[in-house]
């Protein structure tokens, strides 16, 4: 199974598919304990989670939004 080409990402990931979860953001397979909470769904469909890279992308872009007003 290839991940992400990544060398860390193969190293972290169990072999139990339960606790492997796709980014919605960039569509890598990362470990679930490593998903961090991005936002609420608009339908109250509960909270939608990233990875950290696509967490720490969207709350730099966040900020940056927030400086300009």
């Amino acid at each position: 199974m290839h991940l992400s080409g990544h060398p860390l990402h193969r190293a972290r990931v169990t072999k139990d598919p339960s606790k492997i979860k796709q980014c919605p953001e960039c569509r890598r397979l990362v470990p679930a304990h490593a998903m961090r909470p991005l936002s609420r769904t608009r339908f109250g469909g509960g909270v939608r989670y990233a990875c950290p890279d696509c967490f720490k992308r969207v709350m730099d872009l966040r900020k940056a939004v927030a400086g300009r007003r």
